[in-house]
């Protein structure tokens, strides 16, 4: 029992400080309201237009802007206080949500609506992303860091899990409004969290000249860095292949598994519930070495399972295989994205997670919508399939790249 104890602490070490522990709870409630939009969002536009592009056209709406604007969200993130750019675009967020909220319950929204909409948020996101990513160093120790992004996934996932289940039988029961009505009120969870830390912005010093020349440093030391570089390239190609299966499950809920907006939701709530077990299991194991192989083998084990998925027809099956995809989706994000985050210096911290974030989701709508036209051409199982087999092939050679890194140094 004291070892098990012991292990739960290690676990959770870092909701040993405060404003980590407030910026945890609001998110909390915040992500799940998320997690419940973006499953209503996917319903609502697959019902107005029964098209696999449509979604991939929404997908791209959301995403584009961090690839317009990530990389000079990475320079603000290093140069003004992140908790005011946080709470500025999480109210810019809620905003997003109470006209998405109203114009659905008034029977007034319209696809171009949806586009506009979500191009929105995704702007408010895109300049959030790389601020919320380097707060986490402001609010913790750093020995603490790799648990705290792990325990961060965890939420993110736990979210991911919740969300999506809850959103299922609400859309079926009372229709997508009242999802974008709850994830309004989500918001304000993280409002006062964010205004209840006691975490003051410390000004960072820079060289003469650097401010000027900042993103062209972070390119360089991103360039020149041999543990960064290769996590970098991998997390690339599995984003514009592997993640794009979340992008077509409406359609294999309707089309292959033959359900619902139920179906939807459970599928989604199980590859929650994987990426969970994932963030856990990492905040407790995680470390440099494991991680570095736990990348490689994830991105492999992702193509498979994916693989299997494209041929499911059943929906317990398909349900275990997204919570496989799941584990192993959140173990190579959470993997590089603490990789990164544990090679990069403080006065970098922003600009270098920016180009990470800018990879991982402003490359994302191409991804987006190269899926959701070849699964309106070719189907979404065989679209799947595809991705599968790109993103074993990945994980192969980033294996395949370390192993003999390791052995030229042995």
């Amino acid at each position: 029992m004291p070892s098990l104890t012991a292990n739960v602490s290690h676990t959770f070490r870092s909701l040993k400080h405060a404003d980590f522990r407030l910026y945890y709870l609001g998110q909390i409630v915040s992500l799940t309201g998320t997690w419940m939009q973006n499953v209503a969002l996917s319903w609502l536009v697959y019902r107005l237009t029964n098209s696999a592009v449509w979604l991939g056209i929404i997908e791209c709406a959301n995403l584009l802007p961090m690839l317009l604007f990530g990389l000079s969200a990475g320079w603000l993130a290093d140069h003004f206080d992140r908790r005011r750019t946080i709470l500025i675009t999480q109210a810019l967020s809620m905003l997003q949500a109470l006209v998405l909220t109203y114009l659905t319950l008034t029977n007034q929204i319209q696809i171009w609506e949806c586009v506009v909409l979500s191009a929105f948020l995704g702007t408010a996101t895109a300049w959030e992303i790389p601020s919320r990513q380097a707060f986490l160093i402001d609010i913790i120790e750093r020995e603490d860091l790799v648990n705290a992004i792990s325990l961060n996934s965890s939420l993110f996932n736990g979210a991911r899990f919740i969300g999506p289940a809850i959103a299922g039988i609400l859309v079926a029961r009372f229709g997508e409004g009242l999802c974008f009505g709850l994830n309004t009120l989500s918001y304000v969870a993280m409002l006062i969290a964010l205004c209840a830390m006691k975490v003051k912005h410390k000004p960072r010093i820079f060289a003469d000249g650097e401010q000027k020349s900042s993103l062209k440093e972070a390119f360089q030391f991103v360039h020149r860095h041999k543990e960064i570089r290769p996590v970098l390239t991998l997390s690339l190609v599995i984003t514009v292949f592997g993640l794009q299966y979340t992008v077509l499950l409406p359609v294999m809920a309707k089309e292959v598994l033959h359900g619902g907006v139920e179906t939807l939701g459970m599928l989604r709530a199980f590859g929650g519930l994987g990426a969970l077990i994932a963030a856990l299991t990492l905040a407790s194991k995680g470390h440099g070495e494991f991680l570095k192989k736990a990348v490689g083998l994830a991105a492999f084990a992702l193509g498979l399972g994916l693989f299997a998925f494209a041929f499911s027809t059943n929906l317990y099956l398909s349900e275990v295989l997204c919570t496989v995809t799941g584990f192993f989706m959140t173990t190579l994000l959470s993997g590089s994205h603490s990789l990164v985050q544990l090679n990069v210096s403080d006065h970098l911290r922003g600009r270098v997670m920016s180009i990470y974030m800018t990879i991982m989701l402003g490359i994302n709508p191409v991804g987006s919508f190269l899926v959701g036209c070849a699964a309106s051409r070719y189907g979404g199982p065989c679209t799947i399939m595809v991705c599968a087999v790109v993103s074993t092939i990945a994980g192969l050679i980033y294996l395949m790249f370390l192993k003999r890194r390791n052995h030229a140094f042995t």
